[in-house]
């Protein structure tokens, strides 16, 4: 019943696609060794070295190290538990040979796998079970060495009793070529208490891993430019149209001016295919439903013009044969952020899905994590999800060894993601869906609080546009996060304080030089430009009484609000934009 029940829901929310195989992952092999207790050897064990190059720490709760022979396709596995901070090493300590002299530093993981001194293939696999075949497409991460018959593009040089294999970048590099991002050196294991190496921004690629050689690599859907008319625009994750389905959009225009609405819908592989101007009226609402008979399922944006106070929400319909209604839900717009969570519900005969949507412009690294009611992982997977697609499941595909279960499904991403969660009734075939929320606000009090770092984290996770009004601005790593972010092609406008901008330790200077687009003001009326804040993508804000600054960050008593409100965003950007414009 539960698989007859299913297939009607997926034209509504649920379309199942390709595996998650090969999907990219910011954990990746740094180091592997294979002569531990030989004749020669110092260390007395086996490893292999794991480091999170991403900005966001992953679990890797039941997940497994595997290792097959040279040209064997039979595998055998290390499990892992427990979570990778970023720049965090994560030692997984294998079998002992019977010389050596030095044990390894303490293990997170460990197990009784034998890797051979010379070649061989590792593989870190985002669950427990085996890889099969002498070259998977399965794994998150795969080395390949010596005279292996699978790697990544091709194989790292052959090892020996004294040499082990050392990714470059201490990590950080990965070209998805076993052959350029490995070199041979004395095996140096570091672990979870090793001094953290934070890459640089930019070092990492959102790009996925492509499969391991011979298999062919995907190629990414083409990526979707944002508008820059109005605000950030409203996102709906999900749409189904024709074969028993319709959907319609609503949208109340809260403010005293007119605006345009440009509805974009999107397949979820991100291609458009369609676009409507809905007229709205000041203070007035407009209805825009689809039409067509031919099932089509995807995701929507509303933009509009000019900036104004817009609300949306979707009603997902479907109808019997002969044109009764049986079931319907209503949406509001979905809110992106980096980290969502939903109620996970599967048992007594209902199920949760979840739609997610990466609506940036780059590719967008995913990690799921299931936590029970007590707060325990229960599961972890991953994904990736290229510019402007959208993908769905039900929480049993992502994990099909669950049954029953009750808790949370967290959605944790390099960059911004909105996601819709459904609730189906299996045996009756009624729905209900909700837009997935971040929390509306996080607040820190200076000094020492972390706040100079997560405007860095921001930074690094924001995709289009970043606009900073700021009054004083000496912290250098906040800086240095901002001329990464221009160079990545991320839209910067910096409005800064006149007679701050040349104060000792000032980074406006630096900023100019790099080719940030800045500019320099006093206040309206002759005072001085005390505003403080910043808007990333239009989807999370800081404001508050911290500069960036040293004093701001180490000595004074100081407050940051991050803010995902869209009014409020909306409100802080018509501010800012009438600042650029009149300065």
């Amino acid at each position: 019943m539960r698989k007859a029940s299913l297939a009607v829901c997926v034209c509504l929310l649920i379309v199942v696609s390709s595996g998650i195989a090969n999907a990219s992952s910011p954990i990746v092999i740094s180091q592997v060794y294979g002569g531990g207790g030989n004749a020669g050897a110092t260390l007395k064990n086996d490893f292999v070295e794991l480091f999170n190059r991403g900005a966001t720490a992953v679990s890797v709760e039941g997940w497994s190290v595997q290792y097959a022979s040279s040209a064997g396709s039979t595998w055998d596995k290390i499990a892992l538990t427990g979570s990778i901070e970023p720049g965090q090493y994560y030692l997984v300590a294998a079998a002992a040979g019977a010389t050596g002299t030095v044990n390894l530093p303490a293990a997170e993981a460990s197990g009784t796998l034998n890797f051979s001194a010379t070649t061989g293939k590792i593989a870190l696999v985002s669950s427990g079970t085996l890889l099969s075949g002498t070259c998977p497409s399965e794994a998150v991460d795969l080395v390949g060495y010596g005279t292996a018959s699978c790697a990544e593009t091709a194989t790292a040089p052959a090892l020996s009793n004294t040499t082990g294999l050392v990714r470059a970048g201490n990590g950080c590099t990965d070209s998805d070529n076993n052959s350029a991002d490995f070199s041979t050196a004395p095996p140096s294991p570091r672990n979870g208490s090793t001094p953290r190496n934070v890459c640089p921004a930019g070092a990492v690629s959102p790009t996925p891993t492509p499969a391991p050689t011979p298999s062919p690599t995907p190629v990414p859907a083409p990526p979707v430019s944002v508008p820059t008319i109005g605000t950030a625009p409203l996102l709906f994750p999900h749409f189904a149209q024709g074969g028993g389905y319709q959907t319609s959009f609503t949208f109340t225009n809260v403010s005293s001016t007119a605006a345009t609405i440009a509805l974009d819908l999107f397949s979820q592989n991100g291609t458009v295919i369609g676009t409507t101007a809905i007229p709205v009226a000041a203070q007035g609402t407009s209805r825009f439903a689809m039409t067509g008979a031919t099932a089509a399922i995807g995701w929507a944006r509303a933009s509009f013009s000019p900036a104004v106070d817009l609300l949306g929400s979707e009603v997902i319909q479907r109808f019997s044969p002969a044109g009764v209604l049986l079931a319907e839900s209503s949406m509001p717009s979905a809110p992106p952020d980096t980290i969502l969570r939903l109620p996970a519900f599967e048992r007594d005969g209902f199920g949760t899905g979840v739609a997610i949507l990466n609506p940036g412009t780059a590719s967008a690294s995913v990690t799921l994590t299931l936590r029970s009611n007590a707060g325990t992982v229960a599961g972890a997977s991953s994904l990736n999800l290229s510019a402007s697609s959208q993908t769905a499941r039900f929480v049993s595909e992502l994990f099909p060894a669950l049954g029953n279960f009750e808790g949370t499904l967290e959605i944790s991403s390099s960059s911004g993601l909105a996601a819709f969660a459904l609730r189906q009734n299996f045996l009756s075939g009624a729905f209900s869906a909700v837009a997935v929320s971040p929390s509306p606000s996080e607040t820190y009090f200076s000094p020492r609080a972390g706040i100079a770092r997560r405007i860095v984290d921001e930074i690094n996770r924001t995709q289009t546009t970043l606009d900073i009004a700021i009054y004083s601005f000496t912290r250098d790593e906040i800086a240095d996060a901002v001329i990464a972010a221009n160079s990545r092609g991320v839209a910067v406008r910096i409005v800064a304080d006149t007679s701050q901008s040349d104060g000792i330790g000032s980074d406006i200077a630096r900023l100019e030089a790099a080719g940030v687009p800045l500019k320099k003001t006093i206040g309206g009326n002759g005072g001085i430009m005390h505003n403080k804040y910043a808007i990333f993508d239009g989807r999370i804000m800081v404001t508050g009484s911290y500069n960036w600054s040293t004093a701001a960050e180490e000595n004074n008593d100081e407050n940051a609000v991050f803010i995902r409100a869209g009014s409020t965003i909306s409100a802080f950007q018509s501010a800012f934009n009438a600042l650029w414009n009149s300065r």
